[in-house]
């Protein structure tokens, strides 16, 4: 939370902007906030309703500079893309896969 510090969720109203705590980040809603650091786009679950606690076994670790972050596996973010497939997601879900299928043959 404290990486959140002067951040603010944007509501679609200019003028009406909160201030995050955890329990508004705990919902499954989507939340846009501005931070310190630029915009932070949180989904408090995907697909079909999975949680982080759900889909955190199925994730891999990156260093970014000083930054650990876990990022979906490829197999399981085309699960979760089929789920509640978008137009956009219709266009980068063969991408995924043919990725996939050239990294299993390494």
């Amino acid at each position: 939370m404290s990486a959140l510090e002067n951040s603010s969720i944007l509501s679609g109203k200019k003028d009406k902007q909160i201030t995050p705590k955890q329990s508004h980040l705990a919902s499954p809603g989507h939340h846009l906030l501005i931070t310190k650091s630029g915009p932070l786009d949180l989904l408090g679950t995907i697909g079909s309703g999975h949680t982080y606690t759900d889909l955190r076994p199925f994730t891999v670790e990156l260093h970014v500079g000083n930054l650990r972050i876990r990022i979906l596996d490829l197999e399981t973010l085309i699960r979760v893309k089929k789920e509640t497939i978008t137009e956009k997601d219709k266009i980068i879900i063969p991408i995924l896969q043919r990725t996939l299928e050239e990294t299993v043959k390494r």
